[in-house]
C-alpha cells in the first residue's frame, strides 16, 4: 500500500507542477491507467459459449475486461496487471461505482468525475461516498490519495484527469465497446452479479503468469498485451517465441480452455488499414499462425479490428462461433 500512495502522490505532484501537461513524462506514461478499454470486447467475447465457463484468468487494465466477463456469466475471476495503480482504480473506485449507481446515474456521475473543470469540492465528496462500496484496502488509498490531492492543489479537481490516460473515445463508443453497457439491463446483470463475483488481483508481468497462478481457468484474456513483448524479449521476435509462451498458458488452461491470444488493433492511414504487423515489433505473419485462429471482427467504424484465439486442446475453426 505504502508504494502504491507514493506512485499516485508522485503522478498527481509532477501532473500539478507542469501546470497538468504530462505528455513526454516517462513516469507519467508507465503509472497512468485506462479509463476504458479501447478494443471490441462486445464483439470478441461472442466468439465463445460461455455455458460451461465458471473461471478466468485476465488482465485487469481499465477494468472492463473482468465486467464484461462477470456480465457474461463468470463470476471467479483472477485478475493481472503490471500497473498497481489499475487495481485501485478498477476494482475500487470503478466496481464502487458500479454497486451504488443504476445505469443512468452511472453515465451522469461520470460525466461529473471526468470533468477537468468539475470543483475539488465535489470530486472528493462524490468518491468519498463511495467508500461504503470498496474493500477496506481500496477505501484507505482513495482516502489518503483525496487528501493529499486536496491539500496540494486547493484548486479545481481534475484527479481522474491527472491519474487516467487522455482517451478519444465518445461515450457512444465506450457504450458500443462494452457488452455492460450496451443496454440498460445489461449494466443491471453486471450490478447483480458483481456484488457475489470473486475477482482477485496480482501485480505481476504477463510473461510471469505460470509462476504467479497456480490454478486452471476456463478461459484466458491477454487483451493487447503481446504488443509490449518486444520490451522483454526485443524486437522481431518471432513465431517460436510465441509457441513458447502459449505452452506455458496452456498449462493454466483446463482441458478445454479458450485463450484470447492477442487482440489486433488496427490503424487508418491514407483511408486504408494499415498495421506493420499482427503484434507490434515481431516478425510474426499471419501465415505463421497454424495452431491458432486470427478472426476478423466487424467493426462500426471504417476499420476492421481482429482477434487471434486458441484452444488448449487444439484450436479448431469450428470451435469459435461469430
Amino acid at each position: 500500500m505504502t508504494q502504491i500512495i507514493k506512485i499516485a502522490k508522485e503522478i498527481i505532484k509532477k501532473q500539478v507542477d507542469n501546470h497538468y501537461v504530462g505528455h513526454g513524462d516517462e513516469f507519467l506514461r508507465a503509472h497512468k491507467v485506462y479509463p476504458w478499454t479501447n478494443e471490441d470486447i462486445n464483439t470478441y467475447l461472442k466468439l465463445a459459449d460461455f455455458n460451461d465457463k465458471d473461471s478466468a484468468l485476465s488482465v485487469l487494465a481499465s477494468g472492463d475486461q473482468p465486467f464484461n466477463l462477470v456480465t457474461n456469466g463468470i463470476l471467479n475471476i483472477d485478475t493481472f496487471d503490471i500497473n498497481p495503480l489499475s487495481e485501485y482504480y478498477s476494482l475500487g473506485l470503478k466496481r464502487a461505482l458500479i454497486l451504488k449507481y443504476d445505469f443512468d446515474t452511472f453515465n451522469g456521475i461520470l460525466n461529473i468525475l471526468y470533468n477537468p473543470w468539475t470543483s475539488i469540492d465535489v470530486i472528493t465528496s462524490l468518491i468519498k461516498s463511495l467508500f461504503p462500496y470498496m474493500e477496506r484496502k481500496h477505501k484507505n488509498f482513495w482516502e489518503t490519495i483525496l487528501d493529499y490531492n486536496y491539500k496540494y492543489q486547493k484548486r479545481n479537481g481534475t484527479l481522474l484527469n491527472i491519474i487516467l490516460l487522455l482517451t478519444l473515445q465518445t461515450k457512444q463508443e465506450q457504450n458500443e465497446l462494452n457488452n455492460y453497457l450496451m443496454l440498460r439491463q445489461n449494466y443491471e446483470l453486471l450490478r447483480s452479479r458483481l456484488a457475489s463475483s470473486n475477482i482477485s488481483f496480482r501485480c505481476t508481468n504477463a510473461l510471469n503468469l505460470g509462476n504467479t497462478f497456480k490454478r486452471k481457468y476456463d478461459l484466458i484474456l491477454l487483451s493487447n498485451i503481446l504488443d509490449y513483448f518486444y520490451k522483454y524479449l526485443g524486437p522481431h521476435w518471432n513465431y517460436n517465441k510465441l509457441q513458447e509462451y502459449e505452452k506455458s498458458l496452456e498449462n493454466l488452461g483446463e482441458s478445454d480452455a479458450i485463450i484470447f491470444l492477442h487482440y489486433i488493433l488496427h490503424y487508418l492511414k491514407n483511408n486504408k488499414q494499415y498495421r506493420i504487423s499482427i503484434i507490434d515489433n515481431c516478425a510474426i505473419n499471419p501465415a505463421d499462425l497454424t495452431d491458432e485462429q486470427l478472426i476478423t471482427l466487424p467493426s462500426g467504424t471504417s476499420v476492421n479490428h481482429g482477434m487471434i484465439l486458441k484452444r488448449v486442446d487444439n484450436c479448431q475453426k469450428e470451435d469459435f462461433m461469430l
